[in-house]
């Protein structure tokens, strides 16, 4: 007879043991699972993160926060979930879900929001997490839509990218990686704060503590005219996704087709890695109200949808 799976809260102590992991044992974690990148929003949020354990060896966790009386994906993370060992099975998977139900419950929480990895982020498909909430009685509270170019297809760019990848090369233009974050930093608030009357995400100084945390993950793509940077995007590479977290041009650099180019340059760049998607993000303004002129561009370069999905389950 196997061991039963114990439940538990996360404590501080197990960092190195939650973080090795998410690492080298988890099949639909990325290092932005990890405590380094969790904990740098600081005392933002209340940490609730569970910690599933059969012999003193972690089976699952899901970074979590408490927020009243809902147990909720982490608010900092694109998405969280329910995060699977490479061992474990369905009847391991229905153990997780039914512990999980219980033990919030008997702590006082009323329900259950998280948000679940998609599968182009899962090294192996792990659909039984998403078919056992639903069992469960949980239903799709939120559904976002991203871009995601498939590497393992053959790529066919609109005429449009190719002719705007053409003249960005014909002026000269060219993509390097770089580390001007403190410029790329000025052209997307700039961005988003004219175009969109929005700030980014992250501050300064968060993004440039992450870039010297993960460094083999976070990575950052210029676009230059002679030495004057005119698009860029920052990008977190995992083992089967590169995605484009933030785009940013100038005006020039969006009349000469330099995002055309960085973005070229970082889908040819992952296949040479031998990724197997390129996620680009959500083209949604509010939710459910798609920015039709983004949601065009990307599928210029070939991208095609796949949903990200928020699961409430009552308990």
């Amino acid at each position: 007879m196997s061991q039963p799976i114990e439940i538990s809260l996360f404590n501080p102590g197990q960092s190195r043991e939650w973080d090795r992991f998410v690492q080298t044992e988890a099949i639909n974690a990325t290092f932005i699972h990890s405590r380094n990148y969790i904990s740098y929003h600081g005392n933002r949020f209340v940490d609730c993160s569970l910690v599933f354990s059969r012999k003193n060896r972690i089976e699952a966790v899901i970074p979590a926060v408490k927020d009243a009386a809902t147990f909720a994906s982490h608010p900092g993370l694109t998405f969280g979930g329910i995060l699977i060992s490479k061992r474990c099975r369905h009847n391991d998977i229905t153990t997780i879900v039914e512990v999980s139900k219980a033990f919030l419950a008997e702590n006082g929480f009323e329900r259950m929001t998280i948000t679940q990895p998609p599968y182009i982020y899962q090294s192996q498909s792990v659909g039984d997490v998403d078919y056992l909430l639903t069992v469960s009685g949980a239903t799709i509270s939120r559904r976002r839509l991203l871009s995601v170019v498939d590497l393992t297809e053959q790529l066919e760019y609109s005429e449009l990218r190719k002719r705007r990848v053409k003249k960005a090369l014909h002026n000269g233009l060219e993509v390097k990686e770089s580390t001007e974050i403190k410029a790329f930093y000025e052209m997307l608030a700039n961005n988003l704060a004219t175009r969109y009357n929005a700030k980014p995400v992250h501050s300064l100084k968060e993004l440039e503590l992450l870039m010297s945390l993960f460094p083999d993950n976070i990575k950052l793509y210029m676009t230059f005219d002679g030495d004057k940077p005119v698009a860029s995007s920052l990008v977190y590479v995992s083992p089967t996704v590169v995605k484009t977290q933030y785009i940013a041009s100038t005006e020039e650099g969006r009349n000469v087709g330099g995002v055309d180019l960085v973005l070229t340059t970082i889908i040819e760049e992952a296949r040479r890695q031998r990724k197997r998607f390129v996620d680009l993000g959500s083209s949604e303004n509010e939710p459910y109200e798609i920015n039709p002129g983004l949601l065009f561009q990307k599928e210029g370069f070939g991208a095609r949808g796949v949903c990200l999905d928020t699961y409430t389950l009552n308990l």
